[in-house]
C-alpha cells in the first residue's frame, strides 16, 4: 500500500486502539483482539504498530504482538484497518521495556557504552558527550539518569552502575537536567543529560572494538534498512537494521507504563540480541560513519527502539559540538 494509507491505518491503531483500548474495544469489537486487564503490567495482545517498507513506494504495517491472533483476529483488523492481509507483518514480541538492568567495571576517564547510572538505577550506558553552549554534558535517558522522573536535579551519577558495584566513592556526575517521560499521556524521547564533576573525566571516544567506532561527527537522518552499530553496556558492539521510522507502542518502566511515538525500531542483523537490559542510553550510529541516528531506550531482547536523535538534541537543546 501506499504510504498515505499506512499512516492513515497506523494512527487510526496507535491514536484509539492502544492509547484508549477499552473505548475501542466498545466501538469495534475486538475484545478478543485485546486483554481487558486494567493492571499495566498485562498489556494487550498488540504491543506496538509501526510501518514497514518492502520496494521504494510499497509501505506495510507491522503489528508487534505479544500473543499470537487467530485467524479471525486477523481478519477483523483487516477490517477494522482496511487492509488486505498482504499488508501486515504480524511480528512476534515480548513485553517492551526500558532496558535498565545487569564494560561494567570503573573506566577512567569514561568512553561511550560503558556501565553508569542515577545512584538510585541499577545501571545504564553512557551514550556521549553533547554540548550547550560550548559546556559539555554526558547523555543517557531519563531512566538511566533520572531513575524514571523521580530524580533531582543535583542528584549523584555513578561509573559503574550500582549494579556493576558502584558506590558513592564513584560518583563521576550530578544530574543536570531531563526530559519528563508523561504516563499519561505521550512521548517522543527518554533522555537526561548528567555534568561531568571534571573535564578531566570526559572521553569522546568508544571502547575497541571490531570493526572499530569512529568519532562522532553529527547526526543523519534515519532510513528503512539501513545498516546501525551501536556499543552498550550489556552486549557491547552490535549490528542491526532499521526496519520502522515511525513506531508506536507502550513501554514498561518497572511498574509503571508510558506511551511513545513515532520511535525507530531495529532489528538485529544476525539474529543475536542487538540490545539487551542495561544497554538503555547507547547511541546508534549508522554503520561505517560518525554519525549518530538515535538513542537506545528500550526492547524486548530481540526489537529494540530508539529515538530519533535529532527529537533527542532539540528536546535538550544540545549538539554534538
Amino acid at each position: 500500500m501506499d504510504y498515505q494509507k499506512a499512516v492513515e491505518a497506523k494512527n487510526l491503531l496507535s491514536g484509539q486502539l492502544l492509547a484508549s483500548q477499552h473505548k475501542i474495544i466498545r466501538a469495534f469489537g475486538l475484545e478478543s483482539v485485546l486483554e481487558t486487564s486494567h493492571n499495566l503490567m498485562q498489556p494487550p495482545a498488540i504491543a506496538g504498530i509501526g510501518i514497514g517498507r518492502d520496494g521504494l513506494d510499497d509501505y506495510h504495517m507491522r503489528i508487534l504482538l505479544q500473543k499470537p491472533l487467530s485467524a479471525e483476529e486477523v481478519k477483523a483488523l483487516m477490517q477494522v484497518l482496511e487492509v488486505e492481509e498482504t499488508d501486515l507483518r504480524l511480528v512476534a514480541t515480548d513485553r517492551i521495556r526500558a532496558l535498565n538492568g545487569p564494560i561494567q567495571t570503573r573506566q577512567r576517564p569514561l568512553p561511550y557504552g560503558i556501565s553508569i547510572g542515577h545512584n538510585q538505577v541499577s545501571a545504564g550506558t553512557l551514550g556521549g558527550v553533547v554540548y550547550d553552549e560550548g559546556k559539555p554534558f554526558w547523555l543517557s535517558n531519563n531512566h538511566v539518569f533520572a531513575n524514571g522522573n523521580e530524580a533531582t536535579p543535583g542528584d549523584a551519577i555513578w561509573q559503574p552502575g550500582s549494579r556493576d558495584g558502584g558506590t558513592a566513592k564513584d560518583q563521576v556526575a550530578k544530574l543536570a537536567r531531563f526530559v519528563p517521560i508523561d504516563f499519561s499521556g505521550s512521548n517522543e524521547v527518554d533522555a537526561a543529560l548528567a555534568e561531568p564533576l571534571d573535564n578531566s573525566l570526559i572521553s569522546t571516544t568508544f571502547p575497541p572494538s571490531n570493526p572499530a567506532l569512529p568519532a562522532i561527527t553529527g547526526i543523519t537522518v534515519p532510513t528503512y534498512g539501513m545498516e546501525v552499530v551501536k556499543y552498550g553496556r550489556t552486549t557491547g558492539f552490535t549490528k542491526g537494521n532499521i526496519v520502522s521510522l515511525t513506531t508506536d507502542l507502550p513501554v514498561s518502566f518497572g511498574h509503571k507504563q508510558a506511551y511513545f511515538i513515532d520511535q525507530l525500531e531495529i532489528e538485529s542483523e544476525n539474529g543475536s540480541s542487538f540490545s539487551q537490559p542495561g544497554d538503555s542510553g547507547s547511541l546508534i550510529l549508522q554503520a561505517g560513519t560518525g554519525l549518530v541516528v538515535g538513542l537506545l531506550f528500550a526492547g524486548d531482547g530481540n526489537l529494540t527502539f530508539a529515538n530519533p536523535i535529532a527529537q533527542v538534541l532539540k528536546a535538550l537543546n544540545v549538539t554534538f559540538g
